[in-house]
């Protein structure tokens, strides 16, 4: 499955070739319901998390940054650096790190699940737990230590669902970037 994003508008179009397919037992007590472009609401809401995250960033939205983004988060950026969340949410605040653009041009999303009751795990916990990888090229605008730059980046995005969020959509669990 593939997102084209131009500009502000974006495009979703389903990839008839995608390896996966999703697990039935996923959707059990629920519709299965498809966007106009052909992904499921679980895989467009992710999309929209994701986008909403990376213009929180511009826009130093802090409350949506520290919502999207979960407590053990590991966001590397393409020189290797890596921040948590504490630290990407100061960096914001005093402006040692400021986004003034971020444009994504394509997305790749991927569906992953553990089966924790498998016995590979050894666990007593007996759910499902999901993740989605984003992986896209983007544009990012951006000033460190007050040096302003433009980059081109390769970013793979893990995203899952906010534990007992009731349905409030996904958080970032890590981020790496690097340019191709």
């Amino acid at each position: 499955m593939q997102a084209l994003a131009q500009d502000s508008s974006i495009t979703i179009r389903h990839n008839k070739e995608a390896w996966f397919q999703w697990p039935a037992h996923l959707y059990a007590g629920s519709k299965k319901t498809r966007t106009v472009a052909g992904l499921d609401q679980k895989s467009a809401l992710v999309i929209r998390n994701s986008l909403d995250y990376h213009q929180a960033l511009v826009k130093r939205d802090l409350k949506t940054i520290k919502f999207r983004t979960s407590d053990y988060l590991r966001y590397m950026h393409s020189n290797g650096w890596v921040e948590t969340q504490e630290e990407q949410l100061q960096n914001i605040a005093n402006d040692y790190l400021v986004y003034h653009s971020f444009r994504e041009d394509s997305i790749t999303i991927s569906f992953h699940y553990y089966d924790l009751a498998a016995p590979t795990y050894k666990l007593s916990d007996t759910r499902v737990r999901y993740q989605y990888q984003l992986d896209f090229y983007a544009t990012v605008d951006v000033t460190l230590k007050g040096k302003r730059n433009t980059y081109r980046l390769k970013v793979a995005e893990v995203w899952e669902a906010i534990p007992g969020g009731g349905g409030k959509g996904c958080h970032l669990i890590c981020r790496k970037a690097t340019r191709p």
